[in-house]
């Protein structure tokens, strides 16, 4: 799941982006990755709460699409939940979050998904 809400900063309003994963995801360590953090794939960790449910939230620029992926026990991993997707080109989707209402509609620049070969899913790592 993907919650976004605005807040207000010393610095001016930021997009607060939390992304959380089931409990039932049986992976661990599982990272962040996208055009936020420039691609690294370790410097965001997700943290688990008592639950066992995977939680990261950070603070962005408003008005922005960000690409990002998910890196769960070193295999990229899908989001059903994001705001839209992309194909790399090189093997690997890429998923959207919008820094905007729900409301507002992604730039339709973006070309349609293409779903071959197919990555991981969410599900198929929980089971």
């Amino acid at each position: 799941m993907i919650h976004k809400s605005m807040v207000e900063t010393h610095d001016g309003t930021v997009a607060r982006v939390t992304f959380t994963l089931p409990a039932s995801l049986w992976a661990d360590p599982i990272y962040l990755v996208g055009e936020f953090n420039a691609w690294n794939a370790t410097s965001h960790p997700f943290r688990q709460d008592r639950l066992g449910t995977w939680t990261l939230a950070l603070d962005l620029a408003p008005h922005r699409v960000y690409s990002f992926c998910y890196l769960c026990a070193g295999q990229w991993v899908t989001d059903a939940q994001a705001d839209g997707y992309l194909w790399d080109g090189s093997g690997k989707h890429l998923f959207l979050v919008q820094t905007e209402p729900a409301s507002a509609p992604l730039p339709e620049a973006l070309p349609a998904p293409v779903y071959e070969p197919a990555p991981v899913t969410l599900s198929e790592l929980a089971s």
